[in-house]
């Protein structure tokens, strides 16, 4: 019996893999310097965003005076609905204090790559201008808890996070519009 096709294939296949773990790690390596999940799309503003899904999301008009406007950063994710997140600054500390994500259209979850999964610590039954929503606290990976508040406004899923008081996170969302001045 010949090695020499065992040999070859077995090069192909190595060649395969070794090329397929390079390509896929060159691919991250953008994502990694912009710190950012993996398959987003970054925009300059609010706008921008606006302008590429062809309609204005829903935004509060409340927002904490400890907040920076506009968001540190604007993200499309690709996928059903289309989502995308706003990160916004805490203007005291310069962290990452609040992710606004919605769909532009339709009740899809939030792809993890927009909200990373935490341990749900608690969950609460809330209501947001008249429509359910619910309201869980969460230990995220990195130990820190945030709290969740998502609910459908507008045929539109929409998942706050933040780091803070859930009454600030609460009076955020009963202020959120499409109008703006």
């Amino acid at each position: 019996m010949n090695a020499a096709p065992l040999r070859l294939a077995g090069l192909v296949f190595g060649t395969l893999v070794v090329t397929a773990v390079v390509l896929r790690t060159l691919d991250a390596v953008p994502g990694w310097i912009r710190d950012e999940p993996r398959g987003v799309r970054p925009y300059a503003s609010v706008r921008d965003l606006e302008t590429e899904i062809r309609t204005r999301l829903l935004l509060p008009v409340y927002f904490p005076d400890t907040f920076d406007w506009p968001p540190a950063r604007v993200w499309l994710a690709p996928g059903d609905g289309r989502p995308s997140a706003l990160v916004v600054r805490d203007a005291r500390s310069g962290l990452e204090r609040l992710v606004m994500c919605q769909n532009a259209e339709g009740d899809a979850p939030i792809p993890p790559r927009l909200l990373v999964p935490g341990r749900v610590l608690q969950r609460v039954e809330v209501r947001v201008n008249d429509a359910p929503g619910v309201l869980t606290r969460e230990a995220l990976p990195d130990g820190t808890e945030w709290s969740d508040l998502s609910w459908v406004e507008a045929g539109r899923r929409l998942t706050f996070r933040m780091y803070g008081d859930d009454s600030e996170l609460m009076k955020m969302a009963r202020s959120v519009t499409r109008v703006r001045r």
